[in-house]
């Protein structure tokens, strides 16, 4: 009887072990296959077709520079980040074949060509979990093919736009959330963003 519940007990054990080195591999494969890698300079310790930010930023100095100083471009702060793609790549994909082939545009994601669900599609593979991101799925924007694209910018707003000197700043009421641009990365000023859409409700925002 003894012996039989020691062999029960050893089987048990083998199973839990199984387990637990099927499931730590699975994870480090997932992790490799949603692009993990290192931080922002540093050489991808999983995958060597990743070559980095600064690499990026030799040829694409402005972009990098409205970057930086973005959320996206501080990701390699945040310590749950770590270990994990960040910076350019995260979004365009590794950079090694565009940089090797003196940068041929089809070898790097590029969101040009993309139509408005591609690119969320692409932005909801860091963006989900929240019900508002879960949400765009269902919603107007998503069904008249508005992307995230279209009122958000990975690279930064520019600083320009965050005071509105067109006839489309109607009143005090409207006026800008200090740093909300920002903030949200909007490619423009709220409620000018909206309104340049949904000019229906311009009249609106001129009510006391």
């Amino acid at each position: 009887m003894k012996s039989s519940n020691k062999n029960i007990k050893l089987s048990l054990l083998a199973i839990v072990v199984f387990s637990l080195t099927v499931w730590f591999t699975l994870g480090a494969v997932l992790e490799r296959a949603n692009g993990a890698g290192n931080l922002v300079g540093e050489s991808p310790a999983l995958d060597d077709d990743y070559v980095g930010t600064e690499t990026c930023a030799a040829c694409h100095e402005a972009q990098f520079k409205s970057f930086e100083g973005t959320k996206h471009g501080k990701l390699h702060t945040v310590s749950s980040w770590k270990g994990k793609v960040v910076g350019c790549e995260t979004c365009h994909g590794p950079g090694k074949a565009h940089v090797e082939g003196g940068g041929d545009k089809t070898k790097i994601r590029s969101f040009k060509g993309l139509n408005a669900k591609a690119i969320s599609e692409t932005c909801l593979g860091c963006h989900a979990g929240k019900e508002n991101h879960n949400n765009f799925r269902r919603g107007e924007h998503w069904r008249n093919n508005i992307g995230c694209t279209d009122c958000h910018t990975a690279h930064g707003p520019d600083p320009g736009n965050f005071k509105s000197g067109s006839a489309t700043f109607v009143g005090d009421v409207a006026a800008q959330k200090p740093g909300q641009a920002t903030r949200a990365m909007l490619r423009s000023n709220e409620p000018q963003l909206c309104m340049s859409c949904h000019t229906e409700t311009k009249a609106q925002f001129t009510k006391p």
